[in-house]
């Protein structure tokens, strides 16, 4: 009886045993489907980041090349305005010699007419 009984808590250890690991097993299996779980949802996330960063580096070069197309368009506009300096610079010189060369047109207009008014007034004395 005593190798019975001794034998039978043996067999209620292993059994107990058995029954610890077998807990353990399906501990570590559940671990393993949530770490399985949580390690393709990471993917699944590095994905998106990835894909995030591709569609952000695209977007970047876009706006690298507008700022390259600002700054061609920037520069024309400023070769634009030294232009219209220059022109304005110039126009005014012309519209003071086109001044000028009015008041001088006026006055020898006036000559014109005091030699007239002269001659006609000579014209008449002869007459």
């Amino acid at each position: 009886k005593n190798a019975a009984a001794a034998g039978g808590s043996e067999g209620d250890e292993n059994k107990f045993g058995d029954v610890d690991l077998l807990h353990i097993i399906t501990q570590n299996q559940q671990e393993n489907d949530a770490l399985r779980l949580e390690l393709t949802q990471l993917k699944c996330d590095n994905f998106n980041l990835r894909s995030k960063n591709e569609y952000l580096q695209y977007e970047k070069q876009l706006l690298l090349d507008q700022m390259e197309e600002l700054s061609e368009v920037n520069a024309e506009l400023k070769h634009n305005v030294v232009e219209l300096t220059e022109f304005c610079r110039d126009d005014g010189l012309l519209r003071e010699e086109l001044l000028a060369k009015d008041f001088e047109i006026s006055r020898k207009e006036d000559e014109l007419m005091a030699l007239h008014a002269k001659y006609d007034k000579l014209e008449s004395e002869f007459t």
